[in-house]
């Protein structure tokens, strides 16, 4: 997200998914640039569109890594980085998505910065989870990116959490973070074959 490295990105989803047989990297946009989260959430500094290509050096990194299968990756973002997530998809040239099977992003940016509100035309499944109050980011935005896909075509599965508020996966052990949980399991399960 804007806010950088938090523990229930990377540390619980991470020990989560690795829990599950798969291999976490959490990317660290930020630090690297000398960026404060203050910046980055405000929308002064690092949009979606420059963290894609984090997404695209991180993706090829995996498929370089020995105890990865090149063939079987995705992406799992939240906010900010569900923007970035996203946005890798519509800017991707040929190779920079490959081995790219499943995109999962959590109440992401779809605001009039975002490039994917132009949409994409790779045909990847996405599964995008949103918040039904958020007051971060705007979920009709991005109900209508959702729309707009799923009328191209597009495999992109849609679930609103009525009356949720954003990063409402924060809280371990939570109902909604639980469904979170679940519903990227069986997403990831069904999209990428088996563990």
């Amino acid at each position: 997200g804007c806010g950088g490295r938090k523990d229930w990105h990377g540390g619980r989803w991470g020990r989560w998914l690795a829990a599950r047989g798969y291999l976490a990297l959490e990317v660290d946009s930020l630090t690297p640039r000398g960026l404060e989260s203050r910046t980055v959430c405000q929308g002064l500094a690092l949009w979606g569109s420059s963290r894609a290509a984090d997404v695209w050096v991180s993706l090829a990194d995996l498929r370089r890594h020995p105890d990865v299968d090149p063939q079987r990756l995705a992406l799992l973002g939240f906010s900010h980085g569900g923007w970035a997530a996203l946005d890798s998809l519509t800017l991707a040239q040929p190779g920079q998505l490959d081995g790219l099977g499943a995109v999962a992003v959590l109440y992401p940016y779809c605001g009039a910065a975002a490039s994917h509100r132009a949409g994409w035309s790779v045909p990847l499944p996405v599964l995008m989870l949103l918040a039904g109050a958020d007051r971060e980011v705007s979920r009709p935005a991005c109900e209508e990116v959702a729309r707009s896909q799923i009328k191209r075509g597009q495999p992109l599965e849609l679930h609103v959490y009525a009356g949720a508020s954003h990063a409402f996966d924060a809280q371990a052990g939570a109902p909604l973070s639980a469904d979170a949980q679940n519903r990227v399991q069986h997403f990831l399960s069904r999209t990428m074959k088996g563990r």
